[in-house]
Order: structure tokens, then sequence, then C-alpha cells
């Protein structure tokens, strides 16, 4: 053998080597403290968000998966958000595909085919997805939204901020306005 095959094979025996140790490494992480299953399961389940004896929000899925030491809830299967008034009206609803509340916050994540419809103006917005900011009662998003309103079609806008009644809501990067 000469010795640019001797370095060839040095090489490639070192490559290896490095490659099985990686491996060997990746199939021995610990997977004792994460969670995978549910601590607990409810089917048909309504959950209701209050603050002071006032109902902020009611949301319905057909289950909710609580995760403890994640300290949040997963809901999927005809997820129903109510949002209420201060005056116990209500203000909009919002569906959605799967929902993540975070259990310490009680805020809620909302995903796939995002639809919410005001009770108040008639306004209604479309999107992958949805934040509900339990604390200052704000709904967001960073994605693609789609807003109708009487009269008006904002298509194309990424991020949207808004009240639960969206009364007050801003579109940001709008791409185009249907009158």
């Amino acid at each position: 053998m000469n010795a640019r095959a001797v370095a060839l094979c040095c090489a490639l025996s070192f490559a290896l080597a490095s490659c099985s140790r990686e491996e060997q490494a990746a199939q021995t992480v610990d997977t004792s403290t994460l969670e995978l299953e549910a601590s607990n399961t409810v089917w048909n389940t309504d959950i209701t968000f209050t603050d002071s004896m006032v109902t902020k929000a009611r949301v319905h899925a057909d289950r909710a998966r609580l995760y403890g030491t994640r300290q949040e809830t997963i809901l999927d299967s005809h997820v129903v958000v109510h949002f209420f008034g201060t005056d116990g009206a209500r203000l909009a609803e919002l569906r959605c595909i799967q929902a993540r509340v975070d259990n310490r916050t009680n805020s809620m994540y909302a995903t796939g085919d995002v639809v919410i419809q005001s009770d108040v103006n008639g306004t209604r917005v479309e999107g992958v997805s949805m934040m509900w900011d339990n604390a200052s009662r704000k709904l967001s998003s960073r994605d693609y939204v789609k807003v109708t309103r009487i009269g008006e079609v904002i298509e194309g806008g990424v991020g949207f901020e808004s009240d639960e009644s969206m009364s007050n809501y801003r579109i940001f990067k709008v791409k185009g306005v249907k009158q």
C-alpha cells in the first residue's frame, strides 16, 4: 500500500469511528424526564376562564389532554372559544382545529383553520394561528390573516393584533384590500 492509500484508510477509519460515537451518544439520551403521555384525557369538555367572578372566555373541545409536568393542556377536535365582555355579553367566537393552553398563564395558542367571528361588528378573521393573551385580553398572530368586514376584504396581511371584540385591530404588512 502506498502512503496515499494508508492516509485515506486512516481518515475513513477516524470519520467512521467519530460517527459511531455520535450515534451512541444520541442513543443514550435520558428520556425519563420527558412527558410523552397525557396525565389526564377528558372527552367533550368545557373550560371557563374567569377573573374576579367575571367570565372572560368559555372553551369547548371534543378532547382535552392535560400534561402536568409541562403545565399545558392540548385541546383538539372541534375547538370552539366564546369571548365575553365585562358585562357578560358575548363578544366573539373562535374556531380552530387545535389549541394549546399554558396552564400557568391561561393564555391560549390556536392553530389550524382559525376563524374568529365578531358578534359586535361582524368582522371575520381567518388564519393559520392565533394567540389569546389571558392577561391583556388581546388576540394576535404573526402569520397570514384575511380580514372580512362589511364592504371590505383585506387579503394577505401578515401579522394581526386585536381586542377580543375585534373593534380595534391592526394588520401588519397588508398586501391588498378589496372593496
